[in-house]
């Protein structure tokens, strides 16, 4: 998972904090999955919390879902909460 982790942070793409048992975590997991056809510009990794805190901690997330988009190795926005797809497609800048 660390390693998948580091080509995300280190290049471009977007990392998807969440737990099985939350419920707007479910929400956004199934809107991305549904939309993928239009999200094939990042790349997308999932990181289940229940599985990974410390990587949870390390990125500083304190509530869920999370999610950290990167371009270039660079942290460039974050988003919490779930999200419709018209969200998504602006928050990674469709």
């Amino acid at each position: 998972m660390r390693e998948e982790i580091k080509k995300i942070s280190n290049g471009s793409g977007m990392l998807q904090f969440s737990a099985s048992w939350c419920g707007p975590c479910k929400v956004l997991t199934k809107t991305i999955n549904d939309n993928e056809d239009k999200l094939t510009n990042v790349k997308r990794l999932y990181v289940d919390l229940d599985s990974y805190q410390d990587i949870g901690a390390e990125f500083g997330i304190r509530s869920i879902p999370t999610l950290i988009l990167f371009k270039d190795g660079k942290e460039v926005k974050r988003t919490v909460g779930s999200k419709t797809i018209e969200q998504l497609l602006e928050f990674i800048g469709e």
